[in-house]
């Protein structure tokens, strides 16, 4: 499966909150987000539970000053193939640390 099928698998009612609302940003945002979350994020074995797409789109927002809808932003967190625990939510979870990538730095 490739990666603009995977987005398309979690459908969502509501385009703020669809995945697949990622396909329709300018490949230089798509290039943003996705250069955020790589030098932020950091893969862990447990789900953070705290951390979630909604607060990461605004921690992204925050120091990019590139909005993005909370969809949106779960489209990128699945292009970097991280799996959300509860994808029938809003606000999902995904296997990541606590802490910025590199350092011991919380992300909140």
């Amino acid at each position: 499966m490739n990666k603009e099928d995977i987005l398309k698998s979690y459908p969502h009612p509501e385009e703020t909150e669809d995945p697949a609302s990622f396909l329709q940003l300018k490949i230089a945002t798509r290039n943003i987000i996705l250069k955020w979350i790589r030098s932020n994020l950091t893969k862990a074995k447990i789900y953070n539970n705290l951390d979630t797409s909604y607060r990461l789109k605004h921690m992204q927002e925050d120091e990019t000053k590139v909005y993005v809808t909370n969809g949106q932003f779960k489209g990128a967190m699945l292009w970097e193939q991280y799996t959300p625990r509860n994808h029938y939510c809003s606000h999902w979870a995904f296997r990541i640390s606590k802490y910025r990538k590199g350092t011991r730095q919380l992300l909140r």
